[in-house]
């Protein structure tokens, strides 16, 4: 982006936002209606002697390119929810448990391709060890579900699930007193 007026060799101005806020925020502005917009998209920055800014944004991308963008900003995301819930089912609180691996789940029935993000973080032996020394019958139940969805987008990813070793505690799941547990667990033998 040019700076209007800017002498060459000068930094431009610091922004307000950090990270992932400002490279959004950027980007968002890059996307906008073509022509010279005034100030920093991110928060009207004036410079140090008080001159304005002005940011030229480029002819506005194709379709093709807003649906990519919105992809990656969402599977960013995404990954985040997914390195979080990875540190939750690492708790000793059911209750975390519970909800990490419900999150996974959904993150896997919304997305397919989410679930193969899902199983290159890791998950599949965070979520066997949740289904065999779980907290709670909730969060055994969650993590089995989770195991379910991720393992039904394709052969490939039913495979690695069982590698992590989920037929065994899915076994002894069936042995519960509970509906749900025999049900989910019937659905990861199957």
């Amino acid at each position: 982006m040019a700076f209007a007026g800017a002498p060459p060799g000068s930094s431009a101005p610091r922004c307000a936002l950090s990270g992932k806020f400002q490279w959004a925020a950027l980007c968002l502005s890059t996307f906008s209606a073509s022509g010279a917009k005034e100030g920093c998209p991110c928060a009207g920055h004036v410079r140090p002697g008080k001159a304005r800014v002005a940011w030229s944004t480029p002819p506005a991308p194709s379709r093709t390119m807003l649906a990519r963008l919105t992809w990656l900003l969402a599977l960013a995301a995404a990954n985040d929810d997914v390195a979080r819930s990875l540190t939750q089912l690492q708790s000793r609180d059911g209750r975390q448990q519970t909800a990490a691996a419900r999150t996974l789940q959904d993150l896997s029935y919304e997305d397919p391709k989410m679930a193969h993000a899902i199983l290159e973080a890791g998950a599949a032996p965070h979520l066997v060890h949740v289904l065999r020394q779980g907290a709670s019958l909730a969060a055994k139940v969650a993590a089995a579900g989770a195991l379910v969805d991720v393992g039904s987008q394709s052969t490939s990813l039913r495979l690695e699930v069982t590698r992590a070793g989920a037929v065994e505690p899915a076994i002894a799941l069936l042995d519960r007193d509970d509906d749900a547990a025999r049900e989910v667990a019937a659905g990861l033998l199957v």
